[in-house]
């Protein structure tokens, strides 16, 4: 719903059951960023809660972290759609 689209930063997908084609088109329409985890809702939250995220330049090793995990999980040309 186009009144939501602004206060969605993204969305994570929960649960071993993949995520069926109707929704998969649903997800990419909208062009909100998402991410599958095969983790339980409470696990997702846990990991989130506990995250780290404050860095500075010292932090070299949860900078190359955060990059690589970046790179496998986000989808950054649907980012990048959303910021134009």
């Amino acid at each position: 719903m186009p009144e939501f689209k602004k206060k969605i930063a993204g969305i994570i997908l929960s649960g071993e059951p993949p995520i069926n084609d109707v929704a998969r088109d649903i997800l990419k329409s909208s062009k909100v960023p998402y991410f599958k985890s095969k983790l339980t809702s409470m696990e997702c939250i846990s990991l989130i809660k506990n995250f780290q995220t404050k860095l500075d330049a010292k932090d070299t090793s949860k900078i190359e972290f955060v990059k690589e995990l970046a790179d496998r999980q986000l989808d950054m040309g649907a980012i990048e759609s959303l910021l134009r």
